[in-house]
């Protein structure tokens, strides 16, 4: 079994749009969420998926939509755990750039397998909350950057988060920003606070009702 600190590459591989068609390295407005706001918090039983989860669209061709639209992206990661494997499959081919697409969709389906393997559908969760965003105009496409903090919950791993940066390359097909590259950094990462770490249980009764925000 993989460290904890391990799991976090896994996880993002798959939620959060790591496969790229165009150079790897080491959320319409409106996002589908798990109904029951605790299996997002901690170890689930099982997540029941949308029937039908559009993948983010809609956005104004400009830096305002660009930035609207990479936001978008990270925290979809999210609906595609809870959705079948083949959905989410077609929803990383729907949201790739044609040139990158099916490239795209088959190494997003490989890592989805590998994460499978481990924690099968409705064993995991993941939150998406973008802090902070840069825009760049590069050439045609957009380049964005996504500061966020994920949020793990995995069966048989304490929930934890995970401080990352997406940079996206945007570019404009069919009135739509459609991913052609995405590259994942880890941080940076802000010390911890000085309150004590909640246990599994403790986080499960304090948030017991909650549900995830929009």
């Amino acid at each position: 079994m993989r460290p904890r600190a391990s799991l976090a590459p896994a996880v993002a591989a798959v939620l959060v749009l790591r496969a790229t068609g165009c150079g790897r390295t080491p959320s319409q407005q409106s996002l589908p969420v798990q109904r029951d706001g605790i299996v997002a918090l901690r170890a689930p039983a099982g997540i029941v998926a949308p029937e039908a989860t559009p993948v983010p669209s809609g956005f104004t061709l400009d830096a305002d939509g660009a930035r609207s639209a990479a936001v978008a992206f990270s925290r979809f990661g999210g609906a595609l755990v809870a959705m079948a494997d083949a959905d989410a499959i077609a929803a990383r081919r729907a949201m790739a750039s044609a040139a990158t697409a099916e490239l795209q969709a088959d190494e997003f389906a490989t890592a989805l397998n590998r994460l499978r393997e481990r924690w099968p559908a409705g064993s995991l969760s993941y939150q998406v909350t973008p802090l902070a965003t840069r825009v760049r105009p590069a050439q045609t496409a957009m380049r964005v950057e996504v500061w966020y903090v994920g949020v793990v919950a995995a069966r048989g791993t304490a929930t934890y988060a995970e401080w990352v940066t997406d940079t996206y390359e945007l570019v404009p097909e069919q009135g739509q920003w459609r991913v052609a590259s995405l590259v994942e950094a880890h941080g940076p990462t802000p010390a911890p606070g000085p309150h004590p770490v909640a246990s599994p249980a403790e986080l499960e009764a304090r948030l017991a009702g909650f549900e995830p925000v929009a």
